[in-house]
């Protein structure tokens, strides 16, 4: 890749997700219909690298979060000697995480955790997407309620890549299912 990738980004808003009806706060499901006006660069091929270069969380989520994708290609979750009952899908991939901490006052607080962007190959412009929001110990984190569904965002770089590029190094795709259900296994 050289200095000249052509690059689209995307802020979401996790209030504009609850009014999605694809989305699952209870689950931390947050689902974002993209319209084709989002993306500036007309000329490009049809595979990108997706990652999130921001993201705020609401300040009073209470634990450590890890943001995931079914979108990416290459992206995987192994779960080796896992209980059955906390495995989660393993064609989820992680774009990234927050910590959680206090301030002096002992109120929380999430910071995103970028100490190298995690670049996902998806296909580019998407047209949806779909981000799940889970605890460090495997679960869906909840975040319906009015305090933590009306605050945070993301906002998701799309680098595109070289479709001649792309021609000489991919020789074989395989599609993963649209989003089947986040626990199955």
């Amino acid at each position: 890749m050289n200095s000249s990738i052509i690059c689209d980004y995307v802020t979401v808003f996790i209030c504009d997700a609850y009014e999605n009806g694809l989305s699952d706060f209870a689950n931390g499901v947050c689902v974002w219909d993209i319209p084709e006006s989002a993306y500036y660069f007309k000329d490009r091929g049809s595979v990108c690298l997706m990652s999130i270069v921001d993201a705020t969380l609401p300040q009073d989520i209470g634990e450590d979060i890890v943001v995931m994708t079914q979108q990416g290609r290459n992206g995987f979750t192994t779960q080796e000697n896992s209980a059955a009952a906390d495995i989660i899908n393993a064609d989820l991939a992680v774009l990234g995480s927050f910590t959680n901490s206090t301030n002096e006052s002992g109120a929380y607080f999430s910071k995103f955790n970028t100490p190298q962007l995690i670049k996902l190959q998806t296909s580019a412009k998407p047209r949806r997407i779909r981000l799940v929001l889970f605890t460090d110990d495997k679960d869906t984190k909840d975040i319906s309620s009015a305090a933590l569904r009306k605050e945070g965002h993301f906002t998701i770089k799309f680098e595109y890549i070289d479709p001649e590029v792309n021609q000489k190094t991919n020789y074989s795709v395989e599609y993963k299912p649209a989003f089947p259900d986040i626990k199955s296994f």
